[in-house]
């Protein structure tokens, strides 16, 4: 069954960027630069009724622009020596906020609870050498991007296969600037 998520759309320089840091560690399977995002919100699966509940919901959802920057590539493990290879984006009130106001939206919707980590999955791997990750991440250790300009929320259809990950944009949530009076 697919799933769903609210993510930020990252710009084609960044992504291709990003892409050009996936190398170096042969048991990582790396994510495909147009697959690169920052997951603002997991939905789960969905079926056509709470799909149509969170559309509408966030219909109303206001977030100014703002900006900020990927630094930081980073190991994630789990129990079981699963991992990825992720870069973390910079400390950023404006994406907790946009967050908080996302989840007040959907809170009465039985959706699964996550974490709060804004980052830029790189790849992924089962099993991985110690010496070549500690190699690779030193080589990356001054990464940082350009600062990244927020104008949209994009929701997200994932499709996954045993070899590829596809994503479907279903819906833009455009930021806007608060209304000044001055019209």
């Amino acid at each position: 069954m697919d799933s769903y998520l609210l993510a930020i759309p990252l710009p084609a320089k960044i992504r291709t960027r990003l892409a050009s840091l996936c190398y170096g560690l042969p048991q990582v399977r790396w994510v495909e630069e147009e697959n690169f995002h920052i997951i603002v919100r997991y939905l789960g699966p969905l079926n056509d009724q709470q799909l149509a509940a969170i559309h509408e919901r966030l219909q109303t959802l206001f977030f100014p622009p703002f900006s900020f920057i990927l630094q930081e590539i980073e190991p994630f493990h789990s129990k079981n020596h699963r991992g990825a290879i992720r870069v973390k984006v910079s400390e950023n009130k404006e994406f907790l906020e946009l967050k908080k106001k996302i989840d007040r939206s959907l809170k009465d919707l039985s959706l699964p609870n996550e974490e709060s980590t804004f980052h830029v999955t790189l790849g992924h791997y089962d099993h991985l050498n110690g010496q070549r990750l500690g190699d690779y991440l030193s080589a990356q250790a001054d990464y940082q991007s350009e600062p990244i300009e927020v104008t949209e929320c994009l929701l997200l259809r994932v499709h996954s296969t045993p070899k590829h990950v596809f994503y479907q944009t279903l819906e833009h949530y455009a930021a806007s600037l608060p209304a000044t009076g001055a019209d």
